[in-house]
């Protein structure tokens, strides 16, 4: 209506309202709910207006993220010539904040409260965004809007967990008992645990916190029992909250990723002895007991299984280091084979001692490096390698009868920590040790009333398998006394001839008899108990090891 040239306009909707949303992402495990809180602050300063009245208005809201990471702030209400019951409820008068373009832009300063973050979650920057609200009023038709400008922004808030698990390198279960440190990019510790069944949070100490963009390094200080310390790993957080790491990672059962760090077992390694019937022409596998004759060359194979992570390393060496008692003479090393294939580059150490010329310790090295141009070892067949060593040694003169038996143990010395100047540090296995029986036979020669003869002579042969000849293993004269011995048998069959008889009597003919012995196959060398591992020498006794042949009557 029009009254003496002046215009009236009645406005309608002269309020409006505006919802503002944040979005929370959590990286490295799921979201739980009302976890995060985000504050919404006003952040004009409006003087510039030129009102002439304090425009600032300090408005704060908060909101809580729920298990979607969606926080929604309570809404914005804006009001031209609001009533005393919009202010009491919180419009905000934009009536003379408008600007000639009936315009006004409220700035806000949307921020994530960084005050009860759970210990180990980590903000990744920006923690704060702007906000404009641009809020129009239309004159001509009387209404107020309000909207978020631009109309497409979205707000998102990024935070980063990091958990970690220590795991067996091939069966990838837990391993409890590694001794854990996180160290920053100037090799500081900020952070040190010991590995349990469960993922451990990696909560830096206040001050040295977690930051996006820098390189942090997971270091074993001490491996658990039964396993070589892991090749030192990194991470570093992305601007996006993602981890750039060189180790695997898996999500548990609750959704959680995991950084997984393998310590490899440690190298395995045992010793065996391989025992042989000459007599019935029997081999027996590869074992830890045996009886052989004096002079016999005695076969050995020492066997190692690598750590599985050899490819971890730079250089990476293993030692077979043997010791035998003085009754076992080294004679030389047969072959030694890689995953089944005969190698010859290794360095053997023969070790020499002053109680005679022979050897009776030795050390065998085989060592890998990294080809030039690489940093570690490429070769993956290496993971996990079966190394075998074949050997003799000869069972001299020294040689102790029965139970006592004679030993021969070694054990595996290997490289056992793959981080950079470390290359040297090694661990070794236990001794393992096999046994080697020999025995001694008596002859009783007599006359026919009991008398002991002296001047009679004899050979002592054993039957071979697959030929009618006999392998003669002593000659003996007998002197004065009723028995003479026969020492350093094996077991199977002999047969004892008088090559020269007494004067005054006749020859006897020749005497067969078997040496029969059993010992335990197994043998957890121990040197308490090698005395048990020979159980029965037949027909004597297998405490001082002689076997009783039949008497000898003349």
């Amino acid at each position: 209506q029009v009254f003496g040239g002046i215009d009236f306009i009645n406005t309608y909707h002269t309020f409006t309202e505006t919802e503002i949303k944040a979005n929370k992402i959590m990286k490295g495990r799921k979201l739980e709910d009302g976890e995060f809180t985000f504050t919404l602050k006003d952040l004009n300063e409006d003087a510039a207006q030129n009102t002439g009245v304090d425009l600032s208005v300090k408005v704060v809201k908060t909101s809580d993220s729920d298990y979607e990471g969606l926080a929604t702030f309570d809404k914005l209400h804006f009001a031209i010539n609001p009533t005393a019951e919009q202010l009491q409820a919180g419009y905000i008068d934009v009536t003379k904040r408008l600007d000639a373009n009936d315009q006004y832009k409220m700035e806000l300063e949307m921020a994530e409260d960084l005050t009860n973050l759970k210990e180990g979650v980590i903000p990744v920057p920006p923690t704060s965004r702007k906000v404009t609200v641009l809020v129009t009023y239309d004159r001509t038709n009387g209404i107020l809007s309000a909207a978020i400008d631009p109309a497409d922004a979205k707000f998102e808030f990024i935070n980063r967990e990091i958990s970690v698990k220590k795991v067996d390198l091939l069966s990838e279960k837990e391993i409890v008992g590694a001794k854990m440190q996180v160290l920053d990019e100037a090799g500081d510790v900020i952070f040190s645990y010991t590995s349990t069944t469960e993922p451990t949070i990696i909560k830096a100490a206040e001050g040295k916190e977690l930051a996006v963009g820098k390189t942090y390094t997971l270091h074993e200080e001490l491996a658990p029992k039964g396993y070589t310390i892991a090749r030192d790993t990194t991470f570093k957080i992305l601007e996006n909250g993602e981890l750039e790491v060189t180790c695997d990672k898996a999500t548990d059962d609750e959704g959680r990723e995991v950084l997984l760090v393998k310590d490899a077992p440690v190298p395995t390694f045992e010793k065996k002895i391989k025992d042989k019937n000459d007599t019935e022409g029997t081999e027996s596998g590869w074992q830890d007991s045996a009886d052989y004759d004096i002079g016999d060359s005695v076969p050995y194979q020492l066997t190692a299984k690598l750590a599985g992570n050899v490819t971890d390393y730079p250089s990476y060496h293993i030692t077979f280091h043997d010791v035998m008692e003085s009754s076992l003479d080294f004679e030389k090393i047969e072959k030694v084979l890689v995953n089944g294939e005969e190698v010859k580059d290794y360095d053997l150490e023969l070790v020499k001692n002053d109680s005679d010329s022979n050897i009776h310790e030795f050390n065998l090295t085989l060592t890998w490096k990294k080809a030039d141009g690489e940093d570690r070892i490429t070769d993956g067949k290496l993971n996990g390698a079966a190394v075998e060593v074949y050997f003799t040694a000869k069972l001299n003169e020294r040689a102790a009868f029965g139970k006592q038996g004679n030993v021969n143990k070694c054990q595996l010395i290997y490289s056992s920590n793959p981080n950079v100047g470390q290359e040297g540090k090694v661990e070794s296995t236990e001794y393992d040790a096999v046994i080697a029986f020999t025995y001694k036979v008596v002859v009783n020669k007599v006359s026919e009333k009991g008398n002991p003869l002296a001047g009679a002579e004899f050979k002592l042969e054993k039957k071979i398998k697959g030929t009618t000849e006999l392998k003669l293993i002593d000659c003996v004269k007998a002197e004065n006394g009723v028995s003479f011995t026969f020492k350093g048998l094996d077991d199977g069959t002999y047969v004892l001839t008088e090559t020269k008889h007494p004067k005054g009597y006749k020859q006897i003919a020749p005497i067969t008899f078997t040496v029969t012995a059993k010992h335990t196959p197994d043998w957890d060398g121990n040197e308490n108990s090698r005395i048990d591992i020979l159980t029965n020498l037949e027909g004597g006794d297998p405490y001082l090891g002689y076997v009783k042949a039949p008497e000898l009557i003349f």
